[in-house]
């Protein structure tokens, strides 16, 4: 990490953080600690702390509010859980989609075929809904 080992920072009384908003910073720091300062306003910018510090216990936590406790909508849930490898919370949010539309729809625009366990799960999700419909062609949904 930045303040161990062999980084020039480690030696400096003082780190100037560029790119990072100071509210999501105090936030980050409050979750590393125990305070759980995770709502759907801050979640976001924690997650992108979390990634970028490579703290996968903020992560996990984030991804526990996501799936028990907030009110954001599926598309916004799978965006985040694309972007930050929470493939529990992709997998949960996949399970209310039953259409190839809908899958469709609730990919994000910014999906990067190069993240192979997000492409893997929306895959499958795929298939499973494709032979569900093979199977039931009055009734395309899939449960």
């Amino acid at each position: 990490s930045l303040l161990f080992g062999d980084f020039v920072e480690f030696e400096k009384p003082e780190i100037e953080l560029k790119g990072v908003d100071q509210e999501s910073f105090q936030n980050f720091l409050e979750l590393l600690h125990g305070e759980s300062s995770i709502d759907d306003s801050t979640v976001d910018g924690i997650l992108y702390l979390a990634d970028m510090y490579d703290a996968p216990t903020a992560i996990k936590r984030c991804e526990e509010f996501l799936l028990e406790k907030s009110k954001m909508t599926r598309h916004a849930k799978l965006k985040l859980s694309v972007r930050y490898g929470m493939n529990s919370l992709m997998e949960n949010n996949l399970s209310g989609i039953n259409t190839l539309q809908e899958l469709r729809s609730s990919i994000p625009a910014d999906f990067s075929e190069k993240d192979y366990n997000s492409l893997l799960v929306v895959f499958k999700k795929g298939l499973r809904i494709a032979s569900h419909k093979e199977e039931n062609s009055d009734n395309p949904r899939c449960t």
